[in-house]
């Protein structure tokens, strides 16, 4: 029943590096994810593997590509000889450019291949806008063709997503695309489109997958972990952009579940996957919580009198102005969210509060049944020692007292008490001579188990089985990027 969840029991602590953050509105010690160790990257990775894969799903045409830029128009940063800094050959806006105000004058210098005009202490980067204006330019090509040709059977819509990355080698920008569409129209012309449509370079690679091809974009999108500092910036790190309205690689049957969910008091759902031929339990996607229940600012800690001021602004008054009432973007969202969602469903702030804050219990209920699984399996099955379950709370290291006279009665007696552990056990774990001992604290801790590096080699693993085929084409392939 155990066997095949045994296996892949991960690590407590997910992420390699967690960050230790402060709340700024409930003041609390919070752990979040890094998003640049080699799991997150694969955490990223499998995740819009699985949304891409879920796309394929729901269109008859699934095409890949890549756009690269020729010499001519790449854009990059140079050096500004009157301001002495590193500014952008593109505007972002007009008249205004980029200046990467933390880099050194001179001090990057990454070259172009082939490059007429010999350019030197440059930093090739991304340019956002001339990804919009591909897809402007291409959604007005198909527009333009469903005109001149009466076309009214077929959908001329298409829906992306796109991700930027540097060449593993030469670390020269281009993109990979995913484009999706059912019209056998679009399909006979789209390469022309394509090549019309990005006036930048080229359009390499093209070819039709299938839902069953997702490695296509993970391998992608978990790239670029080991770059150069320099184009690790705001203005230089890579990004992917893709549809909305629906998500990517969410339909009506996940909004409708989500909705039954949330009006049956239930949470997530069981869903047959043919990959392992079972019934698996797939909780509701955060991008559509987002969407239709988002939280605002300290919604833990809030009363619900205090909620419902917040989420009924916009639905109590109509064309009031949000930004003088709330100063958060993530209140005003969260009005105007709570506003169509009323009008759509007919019912009140009240009941639309109510109904949130039931969810969100229930997503509790089971992230703790999730937890209590976990307990189960490691101390049962695995037969591990239970100190490493002490991981779970994040900030108990953090709350063991510094003198073992102080230990009764503080936070951390009552976790260890629930699992267990006496006085004299936490005094052998954790204290030397009655004085908390950091060493000691350090090897209870989960990852420097054997487990736990074991878990940590096999993230590290699967990072560079994902970036195999990006390797082979920079190594043996290098033009592919020129």
């Amino acid at each position: 029943m155990y066997i095949s969840k045994v296996y892949n029991l991960p690590n407590i602590d997910r992420c390699l590096e967690p960050k230790r953050i402060i709340n700024p509105y409930t003041h609390e010690v919070v752990y979040a994810s890094c998003r640049k160790c080699a799991a997150c990257l694969n955490a990223k990775g499998s995740h819009w593997s699985y949304r891409i894969q879920q796309e394929c799903k729901y269109h008859r045409y699934s095409l890949f590509g890549t756009l690269t830029y020729d010499n001519d128009h790449i854009p990059y940063y140079y050096v500004d000889k009157v301001f002495n800094c590193y500014t952008s050959s593109f505007e972002v806006e007009e008249g205004v450019y980029n200046v990467l105000d933390n880099v050194e004058p001179y001090s990057a210098d990454i070259r172009l291949n082939h490059d007429i005009y010999n350019r030197k202490f440059i930093i090739p980067t991304f340019n956002i806008k001339d990804v919009q204006k591909f897809f402007k330019r291409l959604r007005s090509k198909i527009a333009y063709l469903f005109k001149i040709k009466n076309i009214k059977n077929e959908s001329q819509k298409i829906r992306y997503y796109l991700c930027a990355e540097y060449g593993g080698k030469t670390l020269r920008p281009h993109y990979h695309f995913v484009l999706w569409y059912d019209s056998p129209t679009i399909m006979e012309n789209i390469l022309q489109f394509l090549s019309e449509s990005w006036t930048y370079g080229s359009v390499r690679r093209c070819e039709l997958i299938n839902g069953n091809a997702p490695q296509y974009v993970a391998k992608y999108v978990a790239g670029n972990s080991n770059l150069p500092k320099v184009l690790c910036l705001k203005f230089t790190r890579p990004f992917h952009v893709q549809s909305k309205s629906p998500c990517i690689g969410y339909g009506k049957d996940d909004e409708a579940a989500l909705l039954e969910n949330v009006f049956n008091g239930t949470y997530g759902r069981y869903q047959y996957d043919v990959a392992s031929q079972s019934t698996l339990y797939v909780q509701p996607a955060r991008s559509l919580e987002m969407r239709f229940l988002p939280k605002c600012r300290e919604y833990r800690s809030l009363s619900y009198i205090e909620k419902l001021r917040v989420y009924s602004y916009s639905f109590e008054n109509s064309g009031g102005d949000l930004k003088k009432r709330f100063e958060s973007e993530v209140d005003r969202y969260c009005s105007r969210q709570c506003n169509r969602f009323c009008h759509q469903h007919n019912i009140t702030p009240r009941q639309y509060v109510k109904l949130l804050d039931r969810y969100y219990k229930n997503k509790d209920y089971y992230l703790l049944k999730e937890q209590l699984y976990y307990q189960k399996i490691y101390l049962e099955y695995l037969h591990l020692p239970k100190v490493h379950l002490l991981g779970m709370y994040p900030t108990f290291y953090e709350d063991l007292p510094h003198h073992l006279k102080d230990y009764p009665g503080s936070p951390a007696y009552y976790i260890c008490e629930s699992y267990g552990l006496k006085l004299d056990d936490v005094k052998e774990l954790f204290y030397t001579r009655y004085k908390l001992d950091g060493f000691k604290v350090e090897k209870t801790k989960q990852k420097y188990s054997q487990f736990g590096v074991n878990n940590r080699m096999l993230q590290y693993k699967y990072l560079y089985d994902a970036n195999k085929t990006k390797i082979y084409n920079d190594t043996f392939n290098p033009q592919y990027l020129e």
